[in-house]
C-alpha cells in the first residue's frame, strides 16, 4: 500500500543496497517520481514540486553520488545501475508504479526502468533528454512502434515538458522522421 503525504515538503531518505538515498516528497494522490539529470540533484525540482503536489504525491530522489545521497567511492553509478537503484528505491518506499518525469541523463535512467520493469511506469515524461534509441533494444519501442533502423532518430532533444507524454513523444518522433 502506498502512503500519502501532507502538503509540507519533506526531506527523507531510504536505504537501497546499503546506501542512503535522499529524496524530497510532497503532496498526496497519484504518484509522480521526478528523476534529475547530471550534474544536478533533486533540488532542481523545488519550484515545480509544490505545483505538482497540489494534485499528486511527488517524490524527487537524489541519484546515488548526487545531492544528499551517499557518495561511495567505488559504487557503480552508471545509467543501468541508477535505473536498478530507482527500482529498489521504489520498492523500499512501497511503491508499485508511478508516473515518471525525467530530465537529461535521468531520461536514460527512466527509459531503462520502463523497459526493464514496465509495470513500474504508468507514464513516462522526458524533458531535455538527449538519448540514443539504440542504447537499449527495448527503448526503440518508445519512439517508433514497429521498430526501425539504428540510424533512425539517433537523438532527440525536447524543450517543453508538455510534449512528453508517451503518445505525444511518438508523434514528435514521427514528425522528425518526416512521417
Amino acid at each position: 500500500m502506498e502512503k500519502t503525504m501532507s502538503t509540507k515538503l519533506i526531506e527523507g531518505h531510504a536505504y537501497v543496497g546499503g546506501h542512503k538515498i535522499a529524496y524530497l516528497e510532497q503532496g498526496s494522490g497519484s504518484l509522480v517520481i521526478l528523476i534529475h539529470g547530471i550534474p544536478t540533484n533533486s533540488q532542481m525540482w523545488r519550484a515545480i514540486i509544490p505545483q505538482l503536489a497540489a494534485t499528486h504525491r511527488v517524490i524527487a530522489p537524489d541519484l546515488l553520488n548526487y545531492g544528499q545521497s551517499e557518495k561511495p567511492k567505488s559504487a557503480d553509478v552508471s545509467i543501468n545501475a541508477q535505473s536498478r537503484m530507482i527500482l529498489h528505491f521504489m520498492r523500499a518506499l512501497g511503491i508499485r508504479s508511478a508516473d515518471v518525469v525525467a530530465h537529461d541523463i535521468g531520461g536514460g535512467v527512466a527509459q531503462l526502468i520502463a523497459v526493464n520493469a514496465p509495470e513500474a511506469v504508468r507514464k513516462l515524461v522526458l524533458i531535455e533528454c538527449l538519448f540514443r534509441l539504440v542504447a537499449h533494444p527495448g527503448v526503440r519501442a518508445f519512439a517508433a512502434p514497429g521498430g526501425g533502423g539504428e540510424d533512425e532518430l539517433e537523438s532527440l532533444h525536447h524543450h517543453d515538458a508538455r510534449l512528453y507524454a508517451h503518445g505525444r513523444c511518438q508523434q514528435k518522433c514521427d514528425d522528425r522522421r518526416g512521417h
